[in-house]
């Protein structure tokens, strides 16, 4: 894991690694992120969930929100997002935003 790598995680969806506190390297709490409004959060090495990478569409799941659209399928070679069917797809300069499947589990609402 290096600065500038995306990671998913369990309840703030994917973030970028912006910088690593060196003077925490033995504890869970070891990565930092931001958010768009520019201030740091923490990213515990327990709630990374699969590998960091440093493209962001490689962290991307079926079921996730990219573009407010429901992703339908991965192209396994490709690796496009596709959304609907798997005649539209969209392509990773062509994303603006994602809602995890996790964030958008925790905000449901249940009657």
């Amino acid at each position: 894991m290096k600065v500038g790598d995306y990671v998913r995680t369990r309840d703030d969806g994917i973030q970028k690694i912006t910088f690593i506190d060196e003077f925490t390297l033995d504890s869970d709490e070891v990565f930092f992120g931001t958010d768009k409004s520019g201030s740091y959060a923490d990213i515990s090495t327990t709630d990374i969930i699969g590998k960091p990478s440093p493209n962001i569409i490689d962290l991307i799941e079926v079921g996730d929100y990219v573009n407010g659209e429901k992703v339908y399928a991965i192209g396994e070679k490709s690796g496009d997002i596709y959304i609907r069917d798997l005649r539209e797809f969209m392509l990773a300069e062509d994303i603006k935003t994602i809602v995890t499947k996790e964030q958008f589990e925790e905000m449901e609402y249940h009657l």
